[in-house]
């Protein structure tokens, strides 16, 4: 659930980073009935099936088949067994890998300049599978136009480290009220 009370009802944009299957992108569709919202998945059949979730929103949604990554090319992945998604792009489970696959990576600076070039982003969900780390380090000159931002963190990378880079990165931060792993940062 996104704060609502910093994400005012007509935003325009939203980044849904790591969508899944869509159901993130869906709801957004249904609480911020302006906004266009590009989302980012790294999973083939995921991202087809997001596709398909989100036709009802009539071209104000899109998915984008790719991961986030601090650059634009190929990334690989792991599909985890035991995993609690499944996927992890930068490794640290420590279950078994079922299988690796390739996907066309996109940092966020491209997506930002890409697909909302003129506007302020006024929220961005990031899910991205271990990847957080380093897409909060480096590369990080698109979070000038990001005004509020969710990051789920997955382990090493904990909710202290996240605090700590959005502060870095000037948002003020807080604990995401219902969800453990997830911290919101506010643009000061």
């Amino acid at each position: 659930m996104p704060p609502r009370h910093l994400v005012p009802a007509d935003a325009k944009i939203i980044l849904d980073l790591g969508s899944n299957i869509g159901l993130t992108i869906a709801h957004f569709g249904i609480l911020y009935p302006f906004a266009k919202i590009i989302g980012v998945e790294m999973d083939e059949q995921n991202a087809s099936l997001c596709h398909k979730n989100i036709q009802f929103l009539r071209g104000r949604a899109k998915v984008i088949n790719a991961a986030i990554w601090i650059n634009d090319g190929t990334v690989e992945y792991d599909v985890i067994e035991n995993f609690q998604n499944g996927l992890s792009l930068v490794g640290g489970s420590t279950s078994k890998t079922l299988a690796k696959r390739k996907v066309d990576s996109i940092c966020i600076n491209s997506l930002i300049s890409a697909e909302c070039p003129e506007d302020m982003v006024d929220l961005v969900k990031m899910d991205i599978e271990g990847a957080e780390a380093d897409v909060l380090r480096k590369n990080t000159e698109w979070t000038g136009k990001v005004k509020v931002i969710m990051v789920e963190c997955h382990p090493p990378y904990t909710r202290e480290y996240c605090r700590i880079d959005l502060e870095r990165l000037g948002f003020k931060t807080s604990l995401h009220k219902t969800h453990a792993d997830c911290v919101i940062g506010e643009k000061r």
